[in-house]
């Protein structure tokens, strides 16, 4: 196996484990893949936990000047996908 990875961030890319995109990508690539299971959102704040902004929360401006981050929503970390016959990620 490689020593090289993926990371994916896309909405439910991991989401189904061993039926996943992340896992197919990860036996196809014969290196281990790294993806949300959940949805992904963006914010302000690099720490947000929430699954997205309430409906009544204004848009991100596109002139932000603070970094803006894609965050898996929840808080939950990316999940890491090993290729199939290879031993589960570290």
């Amino acid at each position: 196996m490689s020593k090289a990875s993926v990371t994916l961030r896309a909405c439910q890319v991991g989401y189904g484990g061993y039926y996943s995109f992340a896992k197919y990508m990860a036996t196809q690539l014969n290196t281990n893949v790294y993806a949300p299971e959940a949805g992904m959102f963006f914010s302000l704040d690099p720490n947000s936990k929430a699954s997205g902004a309430p409906a009544d929360t204004p848009a991100i401006p596109l002139n932000a000047t603070k970094p803006i981050y894609l965050l898996q929503a929840f808080g939950k970390p990316l999940k890491c996908f090993s290729p199939l016959g290879s031993p589960a990620c570290q």
